[in-house]
Parts: structure tokens; sequence; C-alpha cells
């Protein structure tokens, strides 16, 4: 008989021995989870959980052309690996030093640039944009700093306003005309509405103050002294820029995406590796970014104008992995998807980058996060339900943020944010669903006369509730 106690002494004579094969890798991945740690395997843990991942997201469906995962504690670079394509047509291993567009992930470097800024009293956090950008049209809105990094400005996400893929995208001064012009989706501080528009305006303040572009002056404030050699704006036709796919019914297409130089700016241009994305989400919680009062305001919640408070800071998002703290962010954009978190009770860092459009980088990072804080993998039941009983829960949904539309994709629900990649919804019992992209995400629908009335969507440190607004 294998007893767990032979098993984690393989594990940890394993490190002093050839690799194990990734057929190993899923024969031993049960008996780990849940197995106290022996001194020493932490490295040995990753690689096996991160393999055994891998492999089940490159084997689809739907298809996926490749991901890199990376892994830090502390000082130790625990993991930094590439599996599956670049190149889907060619048949080119991903190489992980090269780097991938990271997409929303460029918010937590533009936040910390700016809060930089704010720390030698070149930007004031409560001061107006027009300060900095004389003559931009806020209809009489009064739009702070503060409310650009928090997301409480108002102003609408240029990003659906505009056609991106196979397309030039727009100038930078049509996405500011369109900005000036376009009505207000709230007034200012009053509530919360993820918009890409926010970020790219601070890029653009952060150049009117600086005199400096965008690309340089995070080279010169952030990447170059950090050592973030992986790390630096895309810039179009370079030997960097991967190409990024969307999985269809036949399999994998390439995105075109051409010059985003002046489109993406602080909201979304830049690219790095996984290696560098793990050190930067330690840098800047070790102090050695912002000062630890600025980053201690850079991750408190938002608290809008009726009290309710926002599970998002400057450029983070505020989750929780079960009872543990999660600072990170998500990214996705023209085939990458992309999801990072720093976990502060455990020192530990998690990197993922996809180059394809599947929601699924959150569950790879939770997965692999949970292997190193020893938490068991979530395995969520996935009960059947008929054509009949899906009926009740179909609708859109207003969490105020976001609306959501949950549909009938058939044999299945299928749960889709405004604007974000959908997510199936597997059925746990009594209106209970758990969205098939990361652990712990769960849906809870209110029941009454036969119809869902209301959505609570569990995610990160604080609820969202929405009432049916259709359907």
């Amino acid at each position: 008989m294998v007893t767990m106690g032979r098993v984690l002494w393989n594990v940890c004579r394993a490190e002093q021995r050839a690799a194990l094969g990734p057929r190993a890798y899923m024969v031993l991945l049960p008996l780990l989870f849940g197995a106290t740690s022996c001194s020493g395997t932490d490295r040995m843990v990753v690689s096996i959980v991160a393999d055994s991942i891998a492999t089940e997201l490159l084997s689809g469906p739907p298809p996926v052309a490749g991901l890199a995962i990376a892994v830090s504690k502390g000082d130790e670079l625990l993991l930094d690996r590439a599996y599956g394509l670049s190149d889907a047509e060619a048949g080119e291993p991903l190489d992980r030093s090269r780097p991938q567009r990271i997409a929303s992930l460029t918010k937590q470097f533009t936040a910390a640039a700016v809060l930089k800024l704010v720390e030698e009293a070149a930007i004031q956090l409560d001061a107006t944009i027009q300060e900095y950008l004389p003559g931009f049209e806020t209809q009489d809105h009064t739009v702070t700093i503060r409310n650009l990094l928090s997301h409480t400005s108002g102003l609408p996400n240029y990003a659906p306003l505009f056609a991106r893929t196979g397309k030039a995208p727009a100038s930078r001064a049509a996405v500011l005309d369109t900005l000036q012009r376009h009505p207000f989706d709230f007034p200012p501080g009053e509530s919360y509405r993820y918009s890409n528009s926010n970020y790219y305006l601070l890029g653009v303040i952060i150049e009117a103050v600086t005199g400096d572009s965008y690309a340089n002056h995070l080279e010169a404030s952030l990447f170059s002294p950090l050592g973030l050699n992986d790390t630096g704006y895309c810039r179009p036709g370079g030997e960097e820029l991967l190409v990024g796919y969307r999985a269809t019914a036949e399999g994998l297409s390439a995105v075109v995406l051409q010059d985003t130089t002046d489109y993406l700016g602080g909201s979304g241009g830049l690219c790095s590796t996984v290696a560098d994305l793990v050190r930067w989400q330690r840098a800047l919680a070790t102090g050695r970014v912002i000062a630890p009062d600025t980053y201690a305001m850079m991750t408190t919640p938002t608290v809008i104008a009726t009290g309710d408070t926002v599970p998002y800071g400057f450029g983070v998002d505020l989750e929780t992995l079960e009872n543990h703290d999660v600072v990170g962010h998500s990214g996705a954009l023209a085939g990458f998807n992309g999801r990072i978190g720093y976990y502060p009770d455990a020192d530990l860092s998690v990197a993922v980058l996809v180059n394809t459009n599947t929601p699924k980088a959150a569950a790879v990072r939770d997965a692999v996060a949970r292997a190193v804080l020893g938490m068991p993998r979530i395995v969520p039941t996935d009960r059947s339900l008929s054509a009949e009983e899906r009926m009740p829960y179909v609708g859109t949904y207003d969490l105020g943020p976001v609306q959501v539309r949950v549909f009938d994709a058939g044999e299945r629900l299928v749960l889709q944010p405004v604007g974000q990649a959908p997510a199936r919804l597997l059925f746990q019992g009594e209106d209970a669903f758990l969205a098939d992209v990361g652990d712990g995400v769960r849906v809870e629908f209110d029941v009454e006369g036969g119809q869902a009335i209301e959505l609570t969507l569990f995610q990160g440190s604080q609820p969202m509730v929405g009432a049916r607004v259709e359907g």
C-alpha cells in the first residue's frame, strides 16, 4: 500500500531526481491536495499542479493555443514556465521569455506611476483633471484624479465605441473628442463602473505632467529601476509582439490588432512576461515602488457617495480566496487573457498569461495559489438541468457597475457581463451555480413564482446583487 507519507517523501526526493513526466503529475495531483507539505517542496508541488492544469486547459474544449505561469514566494521564483504554442499554424512553442499583451493589467502600472507623482507633489489626488488637461470638457461635471483611479468618474468606456478587431484603432484625438461629447454614465463619485477611459486619461495626464511619453516615463520610473527588462509598451511590428487567438467552432483564429500606440495607452498598452509580473507585484507590495502608506491607500476599497464599498482600489481588484486576501487584476484584449494575484499573508505572487480569449486565466491562478497555500482544489459538480428547468434563470440583471446576461446555450446556462467574455454556469443545486472561470466564483438566484427576480454574484470581498431588468 502506498501511504500519504510515502507519496510526500517521494515528492521531496523528486527534487533531487529527474523531473516527473506529465502523466505522473496527473496521478499524484489528487494525493497532494490537502496534504501537509514537507520542507522545501513548494517548487515541486507548484510544478506538478501547474503542469496538470496546463495540460487540462490545452486539452480543451474550447481550444487554447498556449499559456505561461509564474509563481514566487518572497524573493524565490518557484515557477516560470510556458506551455503550448505561440503560433498555432506554424506549431511554434510558446517562449516564456517573449512578452505578451497584458491588456488591463497595465492599469496597475499606470496607477502606481500616478501615485509616485502624487508622492512627488507633481499630481494632487483631489485636483480636477482640467488642472493637467486644460480645456478638456467634462460637461459641467467635476472629475478628479481620484475618480479616475477608482473608476468613479462616470466617464463612459471608450473601448466599445470603436471597432478594434481587424481595423486600425481610433487615434488619440478621436478618443479624447468622443469622451468630451459622449454623455456621462453617472455623476462623478455617485457610483462605480469599470471604464478604460479613466486609465486612458491618466496615461495622457502622466505625459502632460512629466513632459515625456507614457512609455518613456514608465521605463524610467518603474521598469528600469526594478529590473523589469521584459516589460514595456507594446509597439506595432516589433519582434516582441505575439499573436493572440480567438476560439471558434473550427479551432483557433488569429486576432489582428493594428497600431495601438495612441489607442490603448495607460488603460492597456503594455506587454510583459509572467516572471516580470510576479516580480512587479512583490516590489509594489514591499515598498520598492511607492511608500507603504501610499500602497495602503492604493489597496483600500473605494467608497461611493451612497456609503457603499466597492472591492476596487486604485488599479487593483481586492479579492479573497476563502480566508486569504488577494490584491490582483485581470486583463483581456485581442486574443489575450491574463490574471495576477498577490496574497499578502503568504507573500505569494502568481501570474498567468494566456494567448487565447478564454476567461480561465482566473481559474488557473486560483488553482495554483491553492496548491501553494495548502488548500484543496475546488472540483465543482455540474448537475444537469432540462431546458424547462433552465428557463427561470434566463434574463438580464443589473449589478450596478455592470449588467450581466444569463442565457441558455443548450444543455447549460451561460453568464456574460456586458463587454466581457462569457462563462459557463455549473449547477450546484438549490438555485446556486459556480462560474467556470475561477475557484469560488458563485452565482445564486432568488426565485419567486417560477422566475428568478434577483441574482447575487459572490466574487472578491463583497457580494454584488442585481435585480432582473428584462427577460
